[in-house]
């Protein structure tokens, strides 16, 4: 199974996230990103990173939905995890919004974890 999130502790249990760390993991292409997105998957992104998931889709081509409610997965060996990691952009509160120059210069890359 494939899942995907900004965060580890969004995907699985504090168990599953040694296994996760104890993962390899590579960089990977947006392009690589969409061909797993097109299989089955489960989005572990939410509500709060609408404003960035909006970013991935218009930069990217990614549609990433944000589940009506969160899970925790029990990860099994080769498991994909695909973790997105946004760098040059502040935290900001629920109730705050990015600005279009913050969004301009957000850098985004994608981490493929595999479960061992």
């Amino acid at each position: 199974m494939v899942y995907i999130g900004f965060n580890p502790r969004e995907i699985t249990s504090f168990a599953g996230i040694q296994n996760l760390e104890d993962s390899p993991f590579v960089s990977i292409p947006s392009d690589r990103v969409g061909r797993f997105l097109r299989g089955e998957f489960h989005s572990c992104c939410g509500m709060e990173h609408r404003s960035m998931l909006a970013v991935i889709k218009h930069r990217f081509g990614l549609h990433i939905p944000v589940p009506l409610t969160s899970m925790l997965y029990r990860l099994k060996s080769d498991d994909k995890v695909i973790i997105i990691v946004v760098e040059n952009i502040r935290r900001i509160a629920p109730e705050e919004s990015y600005t279009h120059e913050e969004l301009r210069k957000a850098r985004i890359f994608f981490h493929l974890h595999t479960i061992p």
